[in-house]
């Protein structure tokens, strides 16, 4: 791990404005040259809560893709079971010609 330096605000993890919630539910909006995660908690089929709105550039995507993806492995190796995927209704992915 390297730890970096962020001036600022930038730094929201160590910040008294740091968010910490429960989600279960994301929605993804992508554009040419960035992605938008909204995240909200679903209480059913028509009644959800915003949470938050994450942007991020499609690099930090395919690296944090790479990083749950190792996290998710070693999460199964150590409970000796896989995580079922649930099927969805829809494709959570939509298109946007802005992305953020």
């Amino acid at each position: 791990m390297v730890d970096v330096a962020v001036p600022g605000n930038l730094s929201g993890a160590q910040s008294s404005d740091h968010l910490r919630s429960y989600v279960n539910s994301v929605a993804v909006r992508g554009g040419p040259f960035d992605l938008t995660l909204d995240f909200a908690i679903m209480r059913g089929a028509e009644d959800s809560q915003a949470v938050a709105s994450l942007t991020m550039s499609w690099h930090h995507l395919r690296l944090m893709i790479e990083i749950l993806q190792s996290t998710l492995e070693k999460y199964e190796e150590i409970t000796g079971s896989q995580v079922p995927v649930i099927p969805m209704e829809s494709d959570a992915v939509t298109d946007s010609d802005g992305g953020g």
